[in-house]
């Protein structure tokens, strides 16, 4: 398929290293390489329907924050114990009472 944006193959070059990054930040590099299949994919299936209201590199980058918070929201909703899902990039590791939440208010003036 060949568009004003370049043919698949192209498309994938061009962005699969800054997605796979972006998602690493997010998810870390294992969960990462998953969610981007997943994008690419999405990405291949919808180019046709792309309608150019954001940049393609805009457009793609959607479909991966989106991916990664379906997909982190799914895992925790599997859970069970009720709290909310961790922000991105944040660990439950993080110490602190175990709720990945938890935060230090901020002061207000």
């Amino acid at each position: 398929m060949k568009d004003g944006n370049g043919t698949f193959q192209e498309i994938y070059e061009r962005y699969s290293t800054g997605i796979l990054r972006f998602l690493t930040r997010l998810v870390g590099k294992d969960e990462a390489e998953d969610v981007a299949q997943e994008v690419f994919l999405k990405v291949d299936r919808g180019l046709v329907d792309f309608r150019g209201d954001a940049s393609l590199g805009t457009w793609i980058y959607r479909i991966a924050r989106n991916d990664e918070r379906r997909d982190r929201l799914r895992a925790w909703g599997n859970r069970g114990d009720g709290q909310d899902p961790p922000s991105p990039g944040q660990s439950q590791a993080s110490g602190g009472s175990g709720n990945p939440l938890h935060i230090v208010p901020r002061r207000t003036r």
